[in-house]
């Protein structure tokens, strides 16, 4: 199970776009129930994986799975 399937999908189960601080907030409460040690620089994973699984964007790769509204708003696909 990947990082984005882990934690970042739970935390965009709300429909419509999420500020990335909001997005931030609940990442670490689902690490918090799931037992999931986050890294120092998580803040930069969660950023780098939305970017990686969204259409268009330069870093894409693999699975499209994240929509990118505007700077700082994201959704899940």
């Amino acid at each position: 199970m990947t990082f984005a399937d882990r934690l970042i999908l739970p935390a965009l189960k709300k429909q419509g776009p999420m500020a990335l601080t909001d997005i931030y907030v609940n990442v670490r409460q689902i690490a918090r129930r799931k037992h999931v040690k986050l890294t120092p620089h998580w803040q930069a994973t969660v950023r780098n994986t939305l970017q990686r699984h969204c259409k268009g964007h330069s870093k894409q790769r693999g699975k499209v799975r994240f929509i990118h509204y505007c700077h700082g708003m994201w959704g899940a696909q």
